[in-house]
């Protein structure tokens, strides 16, 4: 029989930090999430208040309204829970069940905005020749909306993503370019195709941002 072996008592050093350690606090899905939509809307609110609403929003409709509310939620506030919440018996998020929400709520989003083509609801008629420097004031104001959303979902999501941090990122972005684009669509009362190529460019922006952002900050 082979004698017994002669394992060595733990060092100073490996007790010393044995005995510090202590539990370690889990994560709080229902917190994150809630934590990222109040910053999303305290900034676009911060965003309304520096500018101004639209002349005629006291007289848009009400379901138009509650549509880009609506569609916002499903762009931006669903996908961003799958992320932050891991399916049962899992540690990590799944990622491929925020990419259906985020994707249907930037189409239905960019089907709003293309109405306005179809007077619904009426927009104003912009001038030609001040087409291009609107579109690139909204598109620039739109775009710094959705950035502080991103920056905050990328650092609170940056630890759950070893796997599919660009998927996930744009993901992000497009809840986050779709939170300016409405912003863009309260505020300015331009119709024609001034909302889709100008407002809409956000949303696309967004999700490329988002991308790069949160593919950066996996390596």
């Amino acid at each position: 029989m082979s004698e017994p072996l002669d394992i060595p008592a733990p060092s100073a050093q490996l007790q010393a930090a044995l005995a510090k350690m202590g539990p370690v606090r889990t994560r709080r899905p229902l917190v994150t999430v809630a934590v990222l939509l109040s910053v999303a809307v305290a900034w676009a609110g911060l965003g309304l208040g520096v500018t101004h609403l639209r002349p005629d929003f006291a007289a848009m409709p009400a379901l138009w309204l509650a549509s880009l509310a609506a569609v916002w939620l499903l762009a931006f506030v669903a996908p961003f829970w799958w992320l932050a919440m891991p399916p049962r018996a899992s540690v990590l998020p799944a990622v491929h069940r925020a990419v259906v929400p985020a994707v249907v709520g930037a189409l239905l989003l960019g089907g709003l905005l293309a109405a306005t083509q179809l007077g619904w609801p009426e927009g104003t008629e912009v001038p030609r020749e001040r087409l291009v420097g609107l579109g690139i004031s909204c598109f620039t104001f739109g775009t710094l909306i959705a950035v502080i959303p991103l920056v905050v979902a990328a650092f609170v999501l940056r630890r759950l993503l070893p796997v599919g941090a660009a998927r996930a990122g744009a993901v992000c972005g497009l809840g986050a370019g779709a939170l300016g684009a409405v912003l863009l669509e309260l505020h300015c009362a331009a119709g024609g195709m001034h909302p889709l190529y100008s407002h809409g460019a956000c949303i696309l922006v967004g999700a490329a941002l988002g991308a790069a952002l949160f593919r950066l900050l996996s390596r």
